[in-house]
């Protein structure tokens, strides 16, 4: 029973998504498109760039952490010196 229905209705056929799974579905799905289609894709460079700039971003909070800390370290020894 799905959706408070007796039996099988519009949609739950043999094959539907929920069944095949996400890779099979899609496959299906590749296999119904019309002949000339092509799937939406997300340029490669673009997710390239994106991830660039966020290890890029990272990198500048690290070296901050890694400044901040050497400074803290080399306070914390001059005052063992006294």
């Amino acid at each position: 029973m799905r959706g408070g229905r007796e039996g099988p209705g519009p949609g739950d056929q043999p094959g539907d998504a929920a069944e095949l799974g996400p890779q099979r579905a899609a496959d299906r799905a590749g296999r119904l498109a019309p002949a000339g289609f092509k799937p939406v894709q997300v340029s490669s460079d673009w997710v390239l760039e994106e991830e660039n700039n966020q290890l890029r971003a990272r990198i500048r909070e690290l070296e901050t952490e890694r400044e901040i800390l050497r400074r803290a370290a080399k306070y914390f020894a001059g005052e063992t010196n006294r």
